[in-house]
């Protein structure tokens, strides 16, 4: 249903328009493009990428060229020419105000180009998308004025201009003979009108770095580190002339990636590499790494440099490996069609970047590590498994969080009585409980502690698969003792079971005999359960589902603990019910909660990285809080009028919440 507009159009045609600092404006894009690079830089990236996309053999790329000229005439002026051939030129017309309200078709060029945030239609393959790049054209001019002219497939000519003024960024254009005698008239013949099919940009009076870059060879460099890939792929054919010497621009001598190891460089290359996030899977085209063991490689192709469309978006560098190993380590990536697509929509709007915190990107930069860490333990003898990396850090991360929400909770006085009680695993114990989960009851101990001595035996558990679901699962569980990290003994129990629809059966019971031979050393012991999908519709196989355990003390009484004791990562089935469950408190082994949290929510991939996990899970514990609080019938956090008036509970539960965010934040 569509909200009608509260404010009637007559009044808001006759309202005053909102004045724009134009000048503000572009030092802001100008910045943007900073943050990342040299407006140099940016300036050849952009003009590239319009004129690539522009081209009229989108497969081969043939009879498609770029030239940029450095002019400096004698009339004072001097003027960075940017010529493109073999392309379509700026089709289209010069559009109304009406008419650039409609959503911009793609032979609409010159539209587009003129005009602010009328962007290329999602669906449509081409480099460049934001409608950006124009503004850095004008940035780079001392006048902050863009000349440009087009011929189309028709003979047609048109010719226009873009200045900025402080409240204003006008453009005008002129057709035919008349747009020929305007720019004759501007740049007092200086130069002619093109004459063939393509586009020309030229800025006016070029800042001083433009110039320089140009007149000692950088910007040439920065041309060849950017296209190598069409330049190779599609022998494109671009340029640079300064005062009449023109240099063609070549795939730098030093980016060489041979396909074998040599005797002085390591290789890693693999070809189709398939992804799979969020239930479809996508696909890495080429991945070749290289490690010069003699020399270091310069700084600008360091690192995996990302390809989009045969572009270098940007580089990753190689983690976990000494300086010496970094500084001689490049090579790059490029997607297949569909998933150059899909990083295009997490690109950043400089084309510098890419959303790696989140979605497809994420899964991307994983693999990346990953395969950079295998070739540098199998290639170069040197470092640790990314994934490896990853869990240690992800499990130090889990103690830090339990650890900090626990010393809160006690300082606030709520950690002493809200005890878990032992009743199991996939939510259970007064929370919403998974389709797919174990349960397990608890022992029957000797005493009212946990703790049982030689000759005692532990009775009374017994572990249970529950199948909530309307389809027939196979999944595999495992039972087995582990001391510390370590297991201890074998399996006692390691079977695949069908569960069929509706279906909780009995798995186990369980009647542990103490002794020496079994657990020769005193000290803490756990039960663990574990559930792993074989075959669930909603999970590949071998995801693990649901987890569970009990511990007890041989010989030794039980510390004393925090609500809390472990946090668990378990990767939920990809279901309404259970997809948007952010982590939730299951009564734990000994008398507290284990934390399961989701791995398979959006909010944990957008803050998976190691500096961002233990915030994020103390966050998500402290929401848990409050449900765990009044589930305990101990519970003496909410006072009985509290509990019985829905508003007030929200506002004291929130209260509760942020005084453990402020804690953890304040100390």
């Amino acid at each position: 249903m569509t909200a009608h507009r509260i404010i009637p159009s007559a009044d808001i045609s006759s309202a005053r328009a909102t004045v724009t600092n134009w000048e503000n404006q572009l030092r802001n894009i100008i910045d943007g493009y900073k943050s990342y690079t040299s407006i140099s830089h940016a300036v050849q990236k952009d003009a590239v990428q319009n004129g690539w996309d522009a081209r009229t053999d989108k497969r081969h790329g043939k009879g498609w060229s770029m030239e940029f000229e450095l002019i400096k005439s004698k009339s004072g002026n001097s003027y960075l020419t940017i010529t493109d051939t073999g392309t379509t030129g700026l089709t289209g017309r010069v559009l109304t105000a009406a008419e650039l309200l409609a959503d911009l078709p793609a032979e609409e060029r010159w539209g587009r180009f003129e005009n602010v945030a009328f962007t290329k239609n999602q669906e449509e393959e081409a480099i460049g998308a934001r409608g950006r790049g124009k503004f850095i054209f004008v940035g780079a001019s001392k006048d902050k004025t863009i000349l440009y002219d087009t011929v189309k497939a028709d003979g047609s000519y048109r010719f226009g201009f873009r200045t900025i003024v402080l409240t204003d960024s006008p453009v005008n254009s002129f057709d035919d003979d008349a747009g020929r005698d305007k720019l004759v008239q501007y740049v007092k013949k200086d130069f002619a009108p093109i004459d063939r099919t393509g586009t020309r940009i030229i800025i006016v009076n070029p800042v001083d770095e433009l110039v320089g870059a140009i007149t000692s060879g950088e910007f040439l460099r920065y041309l060849e580190e950017t296209w190598w890939e069409i330049i190779l792929r599609y022998d494109a054919n671009i340029c640079v002339t300064n005062s009449g010497d023109k240099k063609t621009v070549k795939i730098p001598h030093d980016f060489k990636l041979p396909d074998s190891d040599t005797s002085s460089i390591k290789v890693w290359k693999k070809d189709n590499i398939d992804i799979t996030f969020g239930g479809a899977t996508h696909r890495i085209k080429h991945l070749h790494f290289a490690c010069n063991l003699r020399n270091e490689v310069a700084e600008d192709i360091r690192g995996v440099a990302i390809q989009r469309s045969g572009m270098k978006v940007c580089a990753i560098n190689i983690p976990y490996v000494p300086r010496n190993f970094a500084n001689s380590f490049y090579g790059y990536v490029s997607f297949d069609r569909d998933l150059d697509f899909v990083m295009q929509k997490q690109e950043g709007i400089e084309h510098y970047s890419f959303e790696f915190r989140k979605g497809v990107a994420l899964a991307v930069k994983r693999k990346l590590e990953d395969e950079m860490e295998r070739f540098a333990i199998e290639k170069l003898g040197i470092g640790i498994r990314a994934e490896d990396r990853r869990r240690e850090m992800q499990s130090t991360a889990e103690r830090e969080a339990v650890y900090a929400i626990n010393r809160i909770l006690k300082k606030l006085g709520i950690a002493s009585n809200m005890t878990g009680g032992g009743g199991g695993g996939g939510g259970g114990g007064g929370g919403k409980k998974k389709p797919l989960r174990l349960e397990m009851s608890d022992f029957k101990f000797p005493r009212a502690i946990r703790r049982v001595n030689y000759g005692e035996r532990l009775q009374g558990a017994a572990v249970f698969a529950a199948n909530d679901t309307n389809d027939k699962v196979i999944v595999n569980i495992k039972i087995y003792i582990v001391k510390g990290d370590q297991q201890a003994g074998g399996h006692l129990y390691d079977q695949n079971i069908d569960l069929d629809p509706k279906q909780r059966i009995e798995i186990k019971a369980l009647n542990l005999e103490i002794n020496q031979n079994n657990y020769p050393a005193s000290g803490k012991y756990s039960v663990r359960v574990k559930m792993v999908a074989i075959s669930v519709a909603t999970l590949k196989k071998g995801s693990e589902i649901d987890k569970t355990g009990k511990t007890f003390y041989v010989e030794e009484d039980p510390p004393e603990e925090g609500l809390f004791e472990r946090c668990d990562a378990v990767e939920y089935p990809e279901e309404e019910d259970s997809v948007s469950i952010m982590g939730e408190a299951i009564p734990g082994e000994d008398q507290g909660y284990i934390f399961q949290y989701n791995t398979n929510h959006t909010a944990y991939d957008a803050n998976s990285d190691a500096e961002n996990i233990k915030n994020y899970l103390v966050r998500i514990m402290a929401d848990e809080v409050p449900r765990v609080i009044l589930r305990s019938e101990e519970q003496e956090v909410f006072d009985e009028e509290t509990t019985e008036n829905a508003e007030h509970l929200a506002r004291e539960i929130s209260k509760l919440q942020g005084k453990i965010m402020y804690d953890y934040y304040g100390s």
